[in-house]
């Protein structure tokens, strides 16, 4: 196959310099330019074949031996920018990071309209830990190639990383009002406003997942774990009970409010829902066990919560019953 389009290329080659020789007048095609083109059309058909095989040793990969065909390319055409892509590729894989950087701004040299090179010259400046100039690529390629979603969003992660939280909200809002409500954009703004202590404004992200996919109970958890940080323990609680609606046995809202009320000192409300979270096997049967065991060190000081731990342990017996040659 690869010898048929070959055969197809070079028959198109010489059927266009035959055409190209017969526009000119027969008087004015001297025997020296005729040698000339003859040598310049030989040079780019063994370049041409060069390249192929280059990209027939990459691809079965042979990296030493397709590198060092791209670069005997790039000697013999040194406007071959798509060669020296490659070089740069098998060089980010060989971690020489530098070389990769060199290959791929001369590939933008040649031809800065390709999103690969850029792409290429990117991810070896991140790669090589410069994330100065990864940035400052990367939001090049989001100028250049705004229809890249994924990239904006990378982008925005830098901004991040370069503590630059504002321009990376900035630009998850862009994506946003061009692709409408989008799970991961949400999320990521939550992400964003957690991390630089914005809790209300998580709370919100949060909220916005809850709309999209009212069904995935973790964007509850979410939105409940802002609430507690902002210190806003009403909205917390009715985010918990609106989530048990949801999910009766979810055992996150249901240790979260008998943490809650137990910090109020409303002991009755809390056991209900520790009870309630005890009856659950999905819950981890060993956190249970450390449970118990943690109130047992208070039995000594505070007598009157053995009743309780009797409870909890009679519970968790008949909820994780112990089948004979098994241990907890």
């Amino acid at each position: 196959m690869r010898k048929l389009l070959v055969f197809i290329w070079v028959t198109g080659l010489f059927a266009g310099f035959s055409a190209c020789k017969s526009t000119k007048p027969a008087a004015t095609a001297t025997s020296a330019e005729e040698k000339t083109m003859g040598r310049a059309f030989a040079t780019g058909l063994q370049t041409e074949q060069l390249y192929v095989e280059a990209c027939t040793q990459l691809m079965r990969g042979d990296y030493a031996a397709a590198e060092s065909l791209f670069e005997e390319v790039i000697a013999q055409d040194p406007n071959n920018h798509a060669a020296m892509y490659n070089a740069g590729k098998i060089a980010l894989e060989k971690r020489e990071f530098d070389k990769a950087v060199r290959y791929a701004k001369t590939s933008i040299e040649k031809d800065a309209s390709n999103y690969w090179y850029y792409n290429l010259l990117k991810k070896a400046y991140e790669f090589n830990g410069d994330y100065a100039n990864a940035l400052s690529v990367q939001e090049k390629i989001a100028e250049l190639f705004p229809q890249k979603f994924n990239d904006r969003v990378h982008l925005a992660e830098l901004y991040l990383q370069s503590d630059k939280a504002d321009k990376a909200i900035a630009q998850l809002l862009s994506i946003e009002a061009q692709t409408g409500p989008n799970e991961e954009i949400a999320l990521r703004k939550y992400q964003i406003y957690d991390r630089t202590r914005q809790y209300t404004l998580a709370a919100q992200a949060a909220q916005a997942l809850i709309d999209m996919n009212p069904e995935e109970t973790r964007y509850y958890q979410l939105k409940i774990e802002a609430y507690q940080k902002a210190g806003k323990s009403a909205e917390a609680v009715q985010t918990m009970e609106a989530l048990l609606e949801k999910d009766p046995g979810n055992g996150f809202a249901l240790l979260s409010l008998a943490e809650y009320y137990k910090t109020t000192g409303d002991l009755d409300k809390s056991d209900k829902f520790l009870f309630l979270a005890f009856e659950n096997p999905k819950i981890d049967p060993e956190f249970k066990m450390n449970l118990i065991t943690g109130l047992m060190e208070y039995v000594e000081k505070e007598p009157e919560i053995l009743p309780r731990i009797q409870t909890l342990a009679r519970i968790f017996t008949e909820t994780h019953p112990v089948r004979p040659g098994h241990m907890l």
